[in-house]
């Protein structure tokens, strides 16, 4: 029969594997082998020339080569099927680094194409998705709705980075957004916020007096209103005016002049 050092390792081996599944297996492998064990313990001795049966307890390297093969590929395509199934596309990702993580998941899943397009279609940005359906580009296939997204995906980062009219994440999270522009300049990398203030573009803000939103929403410091200032400026001057005032007073002189303010 095997030797006691098979059964010894593998029973440890088996016994250290937790987890919803890596648990589950080994608990019956586990059993089996100790069902098998126990039938060979009780089977007749073997009559001479009758082939032996094979042993209970895997060797060591049959047990890591069991383990690998169950293990590995398995968990390798569980793992990417999982993330295909909550995979989207990033405010700030381009199309062509979002592809090729999505390409990438999708050989080492082994999925079909077919389910793997509509996985495709689900995980692309609102705005993309949109603007292939109104232009009519081909999305039957996987290959063709990735070329489809693709071309409609640069196209539209081309537009923003030529324009700077908004960020990229603004354009694919449909906030709204104007294609006027001031003028050549350098374009602008994807994902940076446009941060300049048109005079008379939108509403202007009483804060810092520029344009395009109103005093709440403006992010600088918090200035005081000019009638505030001059309500400032006046007690100021006042303040400057009496302490000039009871310069060269006496002890009873000052008591008299404040004495004459507090009444």
């Amino acid at each position: 029969m095997e030797g006691a050092n098979d059964a010894t390792v593998t029973a440890a081996v088996y016994s250290r594997l937790t987890g919803p599944k890596a648990g589950q297996w080994a608990q019956v492998c586990l059993d089996q082998c100790m069902a098998t064990h126990a039938a060979l313990a009780a089977a007749p001795p073997l009559t001479p020339g009758a082939v032996p049966p094979p042993p209970a307890w895997p060797t060591r390297a049959d047990l890591e080569a069991e383990i690998e093969g169950f293990f590995l590929p398995g968990n390798n395509q569980e793992w990417a099927r999982a993330q295909l199934l909550h995979l989207r596309q990033g405010p700030r990702q381009c199309i062509n680094e979002f592809l090729a993580q999505f390409e990438a998941l999708k050989i080492q899943s082994h999925c079909i194409d077919d389910y793997v397009r509509d996985l495709l279609e689900r995980a692309l940005q609102r705005k993309l998705l949109e603007q292939i359906y109104l232009q009519n580009m081909q999305r039957d296939t996987y290959v063709r709705l990735s070329t489809s997204a693709r071309e409609m995906g640069r196209a539209q980062e081309l537009f923003l980075i030529n324009t700077q009219s908004q960020s990229l994440a603004q354009y694919y999270q449909g906030q709204s957004y104007s294609s006027s522009t001031s003028g050549s300049g350098t374009p602008m990398d994807i994902g940076a916020a446009d941060t300049t203030q048109q005079r008379g573009k939108g509403p202007q803000c009483y804060n810092c007096q520029l344009f395009g939103h109103i005093a709440r929403e403006c992010t600088k410091l918090r200035c005081p209103r000019r009638g505030q200032q001059q309500a400032r400026a006046a007690q100021a001057q006042l303040d400057d005016d009496r302490l000039n005032a009871v310069r060269g007073m006496s002890f009873a002189e000052m008591q008299a002049f404040f004495r004459d303010l507090k009444d």
